[in-house]
């Protein structure tokens, strides 16, 4: 994984995915994303976070019923 000095973990980053219809594709390249993220010093769960939504697909209900995952891991002042 080469290092670039300009993407460092000054940041919060969220992922969601499901694994039903197209996010079902999705979990490999989560892990290599993962990686990369580790190995520029992001921290999981941390300054980054990834929901696996068993059983979700990739629509506006799945995400609507998941939506205070990510607005309080991105906006809780004291994370």
């Amino acid at each position: 994984i080469r290092k670039d000095p300009k993407f460092k973990p000054d940041r919060k980053l969220y992922f969601d995915y499901g694994t039903l219809g197209l996010d079902s594709r999705i979990e490999d390249y989560q892990q290599k994303l993962n990686k990369i993220l580790l190995a520029h010093g992001f921290i999981d769960d941390s300054n980054f976070k990834v929901f696996r939504a068993e059983g979700a697909e990739h629509s506006l209900a799945s995400w609507r019923a998941r939506l205070s995952l990510p607005l309080q891991f991105l906006f809780n002042p004291g994370r």
